[in-house]
């Protein structure tokens, strides 16, 4: 088949598959290039949300054990509510990275605020310390649940495409 091609046309054709080689291991190069992009992407985001989700809750520990002072008469209205500003401010910058993740469910995060709401509500009626020590607590836990459900399931994706691409190198 080769034998009836002139010089020039059988460089040509080396040339041409040649040069397919190197464009499809360009493109695969490239590919492996923007996943690890991407994965690293993700995992600043979860380091992000983690970081945030450590403010909040250790604001709302902090308003947890303000709260139970205020309800027992330990403290004043005015100093627990410089305490939910604080909390307050932490919130929205959680709420702000946690609505950047792309596995945040909406609703689940309008309910965690409403809850928060509903708790203040309570300890605004002076409802015994121990419920609302119970509530805070429920609360925390659901925060650190969601934010480890949504880091688990980011950073597991991310690490198994990692090791994949460290045994195609």
């Amino acid at each position: 088949m080769f034998e009836n091609l002139r010089l020039k046309n059988k460089v040509l054709i080396i040339l041409l598959v040649s040069l397919s080689v190197v464009v499809v291991l360009g493109g695969n190069n490239t590919r492996l290039f923007l996943n690890q992009h991407n994965d690293a992407k993700e995992t600043k985001n979860s380091i992000q949300l983690m970081k945030a989700t450590s403010h909040f809750v250790h604001h709302l520990q902090r308003e947890r054990g303000r709260s139970s002072m205020f309800v027992s008469g330990g403290t004043s209205q005015e100093d627990l509510q410089k305490f939910r500003e604080e909390t307050d401010q932490h919130l929205q910058v959680w709420l702000k990275v946690l609505t950047q993740s792309s596995l945040a469910n909406k609703d689940l995060v309008a309910n965690e605020v409403e809850e928060l709401k509903s708790i203040r509500e309570s300890v605004d009626r002076k409802d015994p310390a121990i419920s609302i020590v119970d509530k805070y607590t429920a609360h925390i836990e659901r925060t650190l649940a969601l934010d480890a459900n949504l880091v688990q399931n980011t950073t597991h994706a991310d690490l198994v495409r990692m090791f994949g691409t460290i045994l195609l190198l």
